[in-house]
């Protein structure tokens, strides 16, 4: 009797580090996506994410983006506006909206992060961070506001009950802080970033073909070793 037992697939966990307001996250992550689509036949795939705070410091009312770039990299008020509009082409061409007339403001993430890992318990979570990629860079919602991601997590059909207890709650769950914890281990200087099988990093949007090329390298080669960066 002939063998019909297939090769298992290699399979790779994609660890995305990011925060709910950086520009660049959601185009990486559209790039992740097709490169994963394209190989999901020859190899298993398993996204989470670890989450990353730009501004951590950002008071409630958050800052207008505008001030907050030509502050902080003492641009021009034309420069900026040529930025957005760059951005905006590298978002339309993934498929994502961005409107900067609605998206004017740099909020604090953790209360959004802390949803992201509390729908990471249900299998949820990339649901959740499509909600709020388009809430935040689309429709302009303060991501920051507790009623607001309430709102959210209830589109997304997450128990908005556990959802509320999960933000109003003054302590970080374990898991969460093991997140922060595992990132701050490792030389983060961009986001996005990615952490393959816990032992490749790379960093940067790129591009789907790029991540492609990773994912088979990593999968060939099966990820053994200990942590290495790749560029």
């Amino acid at each position: 009797m002939t063998d019909q037992t297939q090769p298992t697939k290699p399979k790779l966990l994609i660890e995305l580090i990011h925060d709910v307001i950086c520009s660049w996250c959601p185009i990486g992550l559209q790039n992740i996506r097709a490169a994963m689509t394209a190989l999901d036949q020859d190899i298993d795939f398993e996204l989470r994410f670890l989450p990353y705070e730009l501004n951590p410091e950002m008071p409630p009312e958050g800052e207008p983006i505008e001030h907050y770039l030509i502050r902080r990299n003492g641009w021009t008020r034309e420069q900026f506006a040529d930025y957005a509009a760059m951005v905006v082409e590298k978002a339309e061409a993934v498929g994502l909206t961005y409107d900067y007339s609605k998206r004017t403001h740099y909020y604090n993430t953790a209360k959004a992060h802390r949803l992201i890992g509390f729908a990471e318990q249900t299998g949820e979570h990339v649901e959740i961070v499509d909600a709020l990629t388009n809430a935040y860079f689309r429709d302009g919602i303060d991501v920051s506001k507790t009623e607001n991601l309430i709102n959210l997590a209830n589109e997304t059909g997450l128990d908005t009950v556990a959802a509320a207890e999960a933000l109003e709650t003054h302590s970080i769950p374990d898991s969460l802080r093991l997140k922060y914890q595992r990132v701050r281990s490792l030389s983060v200087k961009s986001t996005p970033s990615l952490l393959i099988n816990q032992q490749v990093f790379v960093q940067g949007s790129n591009s789907a073909e790029y991540f492609e090329a990773v994912f088979i390298d990593i999968a060939q080669n099966k990820g053994e070793g200990a942590l290495r960066a790749m560029v």
